[in-house]
């Protein structure tokens, strides 16, 4: 992912961890904030 980050990438995560047919939003996990923090990249909510 740091990689596809250096060269310029963009990459949509789902912080769900999952994709959800329902209106509702799922509870998110820990782990994309985890990456953004260990490779200090910017996040851009939608």
């Amino acid at each position: 992912m740091g990689e596809a980050l250096a060269a310029g990438d963009s990459l949509i995560i789902f912080p769900e961890g999952a994709r959800n047919l329902g209106d509702a939003l799922l509870p998110f996990k820990s782990g994309p904030a985890y990456t953004f923090l260990l490779l200090k990249v910017e996040v851009m909510p939608p």
